[in-house]
């Protein structure tokens, strides 16, 4: 798979029903777009952050519209250095697939975003599914 498919995957697997209101404060706010969104049908909240800066950005990121959040999340990053796209082939997959880890937040929380990235954070809510 390519670069964009799995950007694609993500954003279609961690789609909403729900915007809600979030803040993010970094130093190179401009560099960063983001959506926070409650998916209906598990109650989970999904944040999503696009980093086009060149170095990692250390966000201060502040969450409301829902009750409680569980402290641990599961976040998934794809992200990679420009020049890796032109590098890109079957051989060379593991060059920008993406990875997940988990992820301790808070209704506000500090998250370092990857330079040239994505990041999907998947937190459980009180509404989510069990």
């Amino acid at each position: 798979p390519t670069i964009n498919y799995y950007v694609q995957q993500l954003f279609t697997a961690n789609s909403g029903a729900r915007y809600l209101p979030t803040t993010v404060s970094a130093a190179q706010e401009k560099m960063i777009a983001l959506s926070c969104v409650l998916e209906s049908n598990s109650g989970d909240m999904i944040l999503k952050l696009v980093s086009r800066s060149d170095v990692p950005v250390r966000a201060e990121i502040a969450l409301s519209g829902v009750g409680d959040i569980a402290p641990n999340a599961s976040c998934t990053v794809i992200s990679g250095d420009l020049m890796d796209e032109s590098l890109y082939s079957f051989w060379n997959s593991h060059l920008t697939t993406p990875r997940t880890e988990a992820l301790e937040v808070a209704p506000q929380f500090s998250y370092e975003i990857p330079a040239h990235s994505l990041s999907v954070i998947r937190m459980k809510t009180r509404n989510s599914a069990q």
